[in-house]
């Protein structure tokens, strides 16, 4: 097997594990009272594209509950085969409150402000970030 070559990064860049960029399955959302509107996404609400094509808006107090907490700007990845290796997830953004809530089957990508949330998105949803996911 012929070894990688080593990537060339631009100045000023350097290679970083991703637990180092973002906490990964965040447990914290802001505060909200009960008949609060959020938007709910199930995986099906989610392209392979990485789009939320068809979100939907329900009361915190009725997904409060069971289903996994997000917040705008957090990257969600699916956790399950085949959405995982195609690529499922989605740069989450404009959210109702900006708080979400959605399938179990994703987990939670939240970056830190030292990190560019499109970035760490893209990478997400590459070949090469899916093969070792697998």
């Amino acid at each position: 097997m012929k070894p990688q070559q080593p990537h060339t990064l631009p100045d000023g860049w350097e290679i970083k594990r991703l637990e180092e960029l973002a906490t990964i399955n965040p447990t914290r959302v802001a505060k909200l009272e009960e008949l609060d509107e959020v938007t709910f996404l199930g995986m099906t609400d989610v392209s392979d594209e990485g789009k939320m094509v068809s979100p939907h808006v329900k009361t915190y107090r009725d997904v409060k509950s069971g289903f996994t907490r997000f917040s705008n700007n957090d990257v969600l990845v699916a956790k399950i085969n085949p959405c995982f290796e195609n690529g499922k997830g989605a740069l989450v953004q404009n959210l109702r409150n900006g708080i979400g809530f959605g399938s179990t089957e994703f987990h939670v990508i939240r970056i830190d402000a030292q990190a560019d949330d499109r970035f760490i998105f893209y990478h997400t949803v590459t070949h090469e970030f899916r093969q070792r996911g697998k």
